[in-house]
C-alpha cells in the first residue's frame, strides 16, 4: 500500500473511505475510482464532487475568458448587455443558463462579438471569409425553391 493515505489506509481494508469535504466515512461505491490517486478512489465523494461541479465549471469559464480573450466576467457581461443578450448575427436570445461563443478576428485577436454555437460555427467554417460568405449568400439567392 502507498504512503500518505492517512486515514483512508485502515478504512480501505474495511471497504470504506474518508469524505475530505464532507468529513463523513462512506462506503466505497460512494466514490469514483481514480486511478491517478494512490488510493484508487476520488478523495470526494461522489455526492462532493456534484456539489462542486458548478463552481468549478463557472471557475473554468472565467479562466477561459482571461487566458484566451484577456475578459473578466464583467466585460462578457457588457458585451451581452450592449448586444441585448442576443447573439450577434442572429439575434437570437441566449438562455439564461447558456453562454454566448466569444467572436474574435483570429489575426488580432481582437474581439468582435459574442455568437450563438450555430453562428460562431458558420464564421469558423467559412475560415472568416467574407468572399466564402458572400458565395454562399448568392448561392441562397440563385437557388431558392
Amino acid at each position: 500500500m502507498a504512503k500518505g493515505w492517512g486515514k483512508n489506509q485502515k478504512l480501505i481494508k474495511e471497504g470504506k473511505l474518508y469524505c475530505s469535504s464532507c468529513k463523513q466515512v462512506l462506503p466505497l461505491d460512494a466514490f469514483h475510482p481514480n486511478k491517478a490517486q494512490d488510493i484508487g478512489y476520488s478523495s470526494q465523494c461522489k455526492e462532493c464532487c456534484k456539489k462542486g461541479a458548478p463552481k468549478r465549471k463557472q471557475l473554468a469559464w472565467v479562466r477561459k475568458l482571461k487566458f484566451h480573450y484577456g475578459l473578466l466576467p464583467e466585460d462578457y457581461f457588457q458585451i451581452l448587455k450592449d448586444q441585448n443578450n442576443a447573439c450577434a448575427i442572429c439575434s437570437k436570445p441566449v438562455a439564461e443558463d447558456r453562454k454566448l461563443a466569444v467572436d474574435h478576428d483570429h489575426e488580432t485577436n481582437k474581439i468582435r462579438g459574442l455568437l450563438c454555437f450555430h453562428c460562431n460555427t458558420l464564421l469558423g467554417h467559412a475560415f472568416d471569409n467574407t468572399d466564402i460568405l458572400k458565395s454562399a449568400i448568392k448561392y441562397l439567392e440563385e437557388n431558392r425553391v
